[in-house]
């Protein structure tokens, strides 16, 4: 295969969605940060998750995570031969292993976007969020589970460049690009909407190789044939089932950070994070409140089954997973928010897609006071500002993709439940951001076509 035809190519990846591809080190406190440091330190956070840097201390994408995510969405497409597109390793003795036909490099950042954004930015390419962990039983946030992570911005650009051992007729090749051009989601969220790229069409340069004795001779496409080419592909159909929805709130909303102090240099205001002057949700807020209101409506539901009438929960998806084992056949059987949301173990099938809130809202700022709640007036020096947004909107599609040809028996029981998660989300609505008891943040939703 070394020495056979092959076509190069290269081009640009856009960065449509906020992406964290860490390296796996998590940082503490006590451990001080460099400016040129591949690790972040704030004060008064847990744990920080740094993100992948190469030797130009810029950020980076590996090879290994772009072709896993290529790698994954491939296999959901029927009749596709993913071992000879990317290779497979030797399990046993009687096996042997397979060279992949697609090899690909990794992405070094070719331009920066720059965001204007409230959050804590480290560089003109990232900015660092702040999350806390959430207990599933009660909902509430975790003690001690304060973290930061760093993101590159959405709007950033990468290189790529890869080489497929064949012909450029090849329908293998065909349907790899037909995937990169559609868009692909990796790094740490991908479920909740993060880490979506897709490679930018007019930058595609594709370069034809054909071996020769001693020697392989390259043929640049023309850029008139490279468009012709590229307008003929398709991008290949994966199985799902997705629901738009536009969630409108027609009073105050704002969603802070998860910092212990969100509060200005102006004094005590409470500020929001914004995204290009407007109001900005993270992901994490809306897939959280998700799963809260599925594992209330699946509490109701198996409580109207068995009749339960006490205050004890009959919810069970806490239990681990695999008890002793971590043979995936041994586990427990999976709930259907399990299935959807996902467990230790389990990764879940829902994913947010197309997550639009920022620039939307206009800006009001509301002042209140702190009540003594042993007096029930109020404290002395306790007046505070709050910024929030006014009829914010946000648009998202949920999407929940196949597996394989027999997935969608498998997900009957879960997809049925989304129906009706979505059906109570457009009676009730839901709650988003901070300050959902005083009225904040109280969004009606309505199902698209």
């Amino acid at each position: 295969m070394i020495f056979s035809d092959r076509v190069r190519l290269s081009g640009t990846l856009l960065l449509r969605s906020d992406l964290h591809v860490g390296t796996g080190a998590v940082v503490q406190p006590d451990i001080t940060r460099s400016q040129d440091a591949a690790s972040i330190q704030i004060a008064g956070i847990t744990m920080g998750v740094s993100i992948y840097l190469n030797m130009a201390e810029a950020p980076f994408i590996p090879a290994t995570s772009l072709k896993g995510a290529l790698k994954a969405r491939a296999r959901k497409i029927a009749d596709f031969d993913v071992a000879k597109v990317f290779g497979s390793i030797k399990h046993t003795e009687t096996e042997s292993g397979q060279v992949g036909r697609l090899w690909i490099e990794g992405a070094a950042l070719v331009k920066a976007a720059v965001v204007d954004t409230s959050e804590t930015s480290r560089s003109k390419a990232t900015h660092v969020t702040h999350h806390v962990a959430i207990e599933p039983q009660s909902g509430a946030a975790a003690p001690n589970k304060l973290f930061a992570r760093e993101i590159v911005n959405a709007g950033s650009t990468f290189g790529f460049s890869a080489t497929w051992f064949g012909s450029l007729e090849d329908d293998d090749l065909k349907v790899v690009l037909g995937l990169l051009l559609g868009g692909l989601s990796m790094g740490r969220g991908s479920t909740k909407g993060h880490g979506t790229v897709n490679l930018v069409p007019d930058s595609l340069r594709i370069e034809q190789g054909a071996a020769r004795v001693g020697a392989l001779s390259f043929t640049l496409l023309p850029a008139e044939e490279a468009k012709a080419y590229l307008k003929a592909l398709a991008t290949p159909a994966v199985p799902a089932h997705c629901i738009p929805l536009t969630l409108t709130c027609d009073g105050p909303v704002m969603s802070i950070s998860a910092q212990s102090d969100a509060r200005t240099d102006r004094g005590n205001t409470l500020s929001p994070i914004t995204r290009e002057q407007g109001f900005h949700l993270q992901p994490e807020s809306l897939y959280g409140a998700l799963r809260s209101r599925a594992r209330w409506i699946a509490e109701v539901e198996q409580r109207r089954e068995l009749g339960v009438l006490t205050d004890e929960r009959v919810d069970q998806s806490d239990k681990p997973l695999m008890e002793t084992s971590t043979d995936i056949k041994k586990a427990r059987p999976l709930s259907a928010v399990e299935r959807l949301f996902g467990v230790t173990g389990w990764r879940g099938r829902l994913s947010l897609r197309e997550l639009n809130s920022a620039g939307t809202g206009e800006r009001i700022e509301m002042t209140s006071t702190s009540i003594d709640r042993f007096t029930g007036g109020g404290r002395d020096g306790y007046l505070f500002n709050e910024v929030a947004f006014d009829k914010a909107e946000l648009k998202v599609e949920l999407q929940v993709e196949y597996a394989g040809e027999d997935d969608e028996d498998k997900n009957k029981d879960a997809i049925s439940f989304l129906e009706r998660l979505v059906d109570d989300l457009v009676v009730h609505g839901i709650d988003l951001g901070h300050g959902a008891a005083k009225g904040f943040g109280w969004f009606k939703v309505e199902r698209g076509e």
